[in-house]
């Protein structure tokens, strides 16, 4: 695997690549101190990842991400973020543009903290690269044909004829899940008639950015969930990172709340996406809609199941426009998906349990 690092910090580059040297399958780790020097190693040598800060003197690392995709290099990018609003906000925005995850850059006084928290974002990054570049990258949605698209629309089987009215969406999406939501959430309408709950494997830094910058682009109402909030129809509620998230009965008979807790983390996450779909599974049965999109692992499967059992319809986005397709594919395997659906199309299975 080759890597490319752009920093402006030198003493930033030097750590970084002595983190990234300890993993055996990184081969190759080129460095660069600002935006034009990395398009010029880039261009030469093409690297297989890009590390780019958020902010250096001549271009940010959005800046330089962009200009590397207009140059058609097919590299997987990793937007290092500042423990800042604004850095929160230029990593979420690299998300929604295609940048596969972001870490939040140490601040600390200890080198060894600072190399100790590194390596513990990198890992699952890492991981999720290595099924990525496995599989040779995910087709882009563009370039699946109109025939494949109807073909993936009822792959597994056809929806649960409950005949109740679905009353909730969740949604549950991990690696490549910023750009997956960003497509999905615009294409429902505010007048969805039912509250939608996400969690997404996120750090805390990040979550009340991913909500800000999609209720700017989208028609429905995008918040980060408060312990005791009501649930309301045509609001999206975004699991706050490192808290679970789950639906609980409200004060008045027949309304919800949210409730985040501590519990233990499941499959090393929290929030957790099976988490939060035992709680609709509970409360809603077959009222609801389950939606598991891109991410690495298995996290989703077990709670789609259990909504699955109570009768709720489930969707799950398809391998070509996956990021990672871990967690769908895991439901898929389990025989609890009724749609399987790229992801510019996926709403159309959502509204159409809505009627």
């Amino acid at each position: 695997m080759r890597w490319l690092i752009v920093d402006d910090t030198a003493v930033y580059r030097k750590i970084l690549q002595n983190v990234l040297s300890s993993f055996p399958e990184i081969t190759d780790i080129q460095t660069a101190p600002n935006g034009a020097l990395a398009l010029k190693k880039a261009k030469a040598n093409p690297p297989d990842v890009v590390t780019l800060d958020f902010e250096m003197p001549d271009m940010n690392g959005l800046e330089v991400m962009d200009k590397m995709q207009s140059l058609g290099l097919h590299s997987e990018y990793v937007m290092i973020s500042a423990h800042t609003p604004e850095g929160a906000q230029i990593a979420i925005q690299a998300m929604e543009q295609g940048a596969i995850d972001a870490i939040a850059k140490p601040d600390g006084y200890n080198i060894e903290q600072n190399v100790e928290s590194l390596k513990t974002q990198l890992v699952p990054i890492l991981d999720a690269l290595r099924t990525r570049l496995k599989a040779g990258g995910a087709v882009k949605t563009n370039e699946i044909s109109e025939a494949k698209q109807k073909t993936n629309f009822k792959r597994i089987h056809s929806a649960a004829a409950s005949g109740q009215k679905p009353k909730i969406v969740a949604i549950g999406a991990s690696t490549g899940g910023p750009k997956a939501l960003t497509t999905l959430l615009t294409n429902l309408p505010q007048n969805i008639g039912v509250p939608v709950l996400i969690t997404i494997h996120m750090p805390a830094a990040f979550t009340g950015q991913l909500a800000e910058s999609l209720n700017k682009k989208c028609a429905l109402k995008v918040v980060e969930a408060q312990d005791g909030m009501p649930l309301h129809a045509g609001t999206v509620y975004i699991a706050k990172g490192g808290m679970h998230m789950r639906v609980a009965p409200g004060q008045i008979a027949g309304t919800h709340r949210i409730e985040l807790t501590n519990d233990d983390p499941e499959h090393n996450c929290r929030p957790s996406v099976d988490y939060l779909f035992r709680s609709v599974a509970k409360e809603f049965g077959a009222s609801a809609v389950g939606v598991i999109l891109t991410g690495m692992g298995y996290d989703g499967a077990a709670g789609m199941k259990s909504m699955k059992l109570r009768g709720a319809v489930t969707v799950a986005q398809n391998k070509e426009t996956c990021v990672v397709f871990g967690m769908p594919a895991k439901a898929i395997e389990e025989g609890v998906v009724d749609y399987v659906m790229p992801i510019d199309t996926l709403h159309a299975a959502i509204l159409k349990a809505m009627k």
